[in-house]
């Protein structure tokens, strides 16, 4: 029996609040653009420009140093008459542009998440004595985020040995965060007003079910409980896949040696004696200076897993609900073939409206019998 999604009610009202400079205003409709781990979440957010309360006047719009975008979304018990505590802080975020359209009477506001406070922030400190939670930390509290932060114990210095140019260049503080996260196997994002370090999502007990039951003989059409489902295949990561990671000599390492993982995909089509792949295999190939074997060989597997999970693509239009974070998984059920597996987030489309809330998800992930051998 297929396990039904139980994150969606049966009867639904959704409602939301958008406030601008912590102040709610009227909106016509909102948009949130929420992307994968190493990008900033974008918004749009278009609201009326007369009938605003104070101090939205039109001079308001053409002065104002700053646009902090705070949404607001849940069902409430009452939807003609809810409060903010009964809705759920969906995103945080500022302008990076204003537009008003006076012939209209619409204002539109375009930016991104707080994650922009990192992106725009360029760096040349030294932070090789700090483990990479603890640097997730303190860039967290200089840059006003909460931090929730799982630590870890190794320290950057580390990571990089004679490579120490990685850790005094100029780059954002964004670039920095998510180099210590690659090599930890862990994600760095910002959700609402916290920074968010941990390692990487895998299936949980209970991921969010979407089915899709195909035409029968008793039943003409298929049942599913999303709007539209759409899968997509890269024929070229259906090859076999080969990460190397070469590590030329150093007198800390004290030799140079290359290390290789591989992820061989054996479908459901060539265990059923239909065509197989063509034995082409997509080499990649990566140079770290004084990595240890460990080391390579750690960098090697995640960057193999980050490679193979674009080898399924699932897309699906659902009624919105804010249980759908970018951590969020999806197992898919019922079609009886390879894309009968799990999924993770690459986009999270939300359109917000008075009147209704929808949303789009892109996710990837790996075929089913996809085996990685190091």
């Amino acid at each position: 029996m297929i396990n039904k999604t139980p994150f969606v009610p049966s009867v639904r009202f959704p409602r939301a609040i958008v406030q601008v400079n912590d102040v709610g205003i009227k909106y016509l409709d909102v948009r949130i653009d929420t992307n994968d781990f190493s990008s900033a979440d974008e918004f749009t957010v278009s609201v009326p420009l007369n009938g605003q309360p104070k101090p939205f006047t039109f001079g308001y719009w053409g002065n104002a140093a700053q646009f902090l975008i705070k949404i607001y979304v849940g069902f409430p018990t009452n939807p003609q008459q809810f409060t903010q505590d009964e809705l759920e802080l969906v995103f945080v975020g500022e302008a990076d542009n204003c537009y008003v359209d006076p012939v209209a009477g619409v204002v539109r506001l375009v930016g991104r998440d707080l994650t922009s406070r990192l992106i725009d922030k360029k760096t040349t400190r030294k932070f090789s004595s700090l483990t990479a939670s603890q640097l997730a930390t303190l860039l967290a509290n200089e840059n006003g985020l909460t931090p929730i932060v799982t630590p870890t114990t190794t320290t950057l210095g580390s990571f990089y040995f004679l490579d120490q140019t990685l850790l005094s260049r100029t780059e954002t503080e964004w670039d920095l965060l998510n180099s210590a996260a690659t090599q930890e196997g862990f994600v760095v994002y910002v959700e609402a007003g916290n920074l968010i370090f941990k390692p990487k999502p895998v299936i949980p007990g209970n991921p969010y079910v979407i089915y899709y039951n195909q035409p029968t003989n008793t039943f003409a059409s298929p049942v599913s409980n999303v709007e539209r489902i759409t899968f997509e295949r890269d024929m070229t990561l259906a090859q076999d896949v080969i990460v190397k990671v070469r590590c030329p000599y150093s007198s800390m390492t004290g030799n140079d040696f290359t290390v290789i993982a591989t992820a061989h995909n054996t479908s459901r089509s060539e265990l059923k004696g239909l065509p197989t792949p063509s034995g082409h295999k997509q080499v990649y190939t990566f140079i770290k200076p004084g990595f240890t074997k460990q080391q390579a060989l750690q960098y090697a597997q995640n960057v193999l897993k980050n490679i193979a999970q674009h080898g399924i693509k699932m897309y699906a239009t659902l009624p919105g609900d804010p249980i759908f974070k970018k951590d969020t998984v999806v197992q898919v059920q019922g079609t009886d073939s390879d894309y009968d597996t799990y999924y993770y987030m690459s986009n999270i489309l939300r359109t917000i409206r008075p009147d209704g809330f929808k949303m789009t998800i892109s996710t990837k992930n790996s075929p089913t019998n996809s085996e990685v051998v190091v």
